[in-house]
């Protein structure tokens, strides 16, 4: 099996580390959304909020596919429940920032 998921191009995690940085730069391209967008919107734009949803789904995706095909998978799976819920409240308190508008 491992034969044929490295013929998919897929492998340890020791042999892609940019892999495993993935969910962390898309947390950072959340922020960075924030930083640039937010001088241009006003209260109740959420327009401008829902980027940030599709690069949580984005990530979420990302944490799944990194357990299903890389090894080993309990770092990952730990990686994925301690990042998931800080992303998820980095994002809302951008979102705050974003709509100018508490939640």
């Amino acid at each position: 099996m491992h034969e044929a998921l490295s013929s998919l191009g897929v492998s340890d995690v020791k042999a892609r580390p940019l892999i495993r940085f993935l969910p962390i730069l898309l947390t950072g391209a959340g922020v960075v959304w924030t930083a640039v967008i937010s001088r241009f919107t006003r209260y109740g734009d959420n327009w401008a909020a829902y980027p940030l949803v599709g690069l949580f789904i984005i990530t979420l995706a990302v944490h799944i596919w990194m357990i299903a095909a890389l090894r080993p998978r309990w770092p990952l799976v730990l990686y994925g429940v301690v990042h998931l819920p800080i992303q998820l409240y980095v994002f809302i308190y951008c979102s705050v920032i974003i709509t100018k508008n508490a939640l």
